[in-house]
């Protein structure tokens, strides 16, 4: 099972931490929970998919020096600097591998089980309707709709 390396998912971990961490820290099982999303899913991918998430994460951890002046690896920034540093990756031509990494990453943390007290999902209610649509779809091409 080749997947992305443990560097790469360092980076990511960090690049999560700092996306989520509202001032109050994230907490770490949130973060275990998305590393073993990431691995799972990046293990199924094809090769060009996993190349082109390594290079996305050599990028976000190499640019600092580019984009804020500052020669340090981004897992080597303080908070401050990785959400300047970010702030700046988002605005610049290399954003669409920022926004890539940033899909991922919000895709799997809020997976989680605790996601629904944040993000204010009510199970109670049933699937969301896009969900609903996404079922329907996947029903089709698998030969069983319309």
């Amino acid at each position: 099972m080749t997947t992305l390396s443990e560097r790469s998912f360092r980076v990511f971990r960090e690049l999560a931490r700092t996306l989520f961490d509202d001032g109050q820290g994230v907490v770490e099982a949130r973060l275990d929970f998305m590393i073993a999303e990431l691995r799972a899913m990046f293990a199924a991918t094809g090769a060009a998919s996993r190349m082109a998430m390594g290079l996305a994460l050599v990028v976000i951890q190499w640019f600092p020096l580019f984009l804020i002046g500052r020669p340090r690896r981004f897992t080597s920034l303080s908070p401050a600097l990785r959400r300047r540093y970010l702030e700046r990756l988002e605005k610049s031509v290399l954003s669409i591998l920022y926004m890539g990494l940033k899909t991922f990453a919000c895709m799997t943390y809020y997976e989680h089980p605790d996601a629904a007290a944040i993000t204010g999902f009510d199970p109670a209610l049933g699937p969301a309707p896009q969900a609903e649509v996404a079922a329907g779809v996947q029903a089709r091409a698998q030969g069983g709709g319309r």
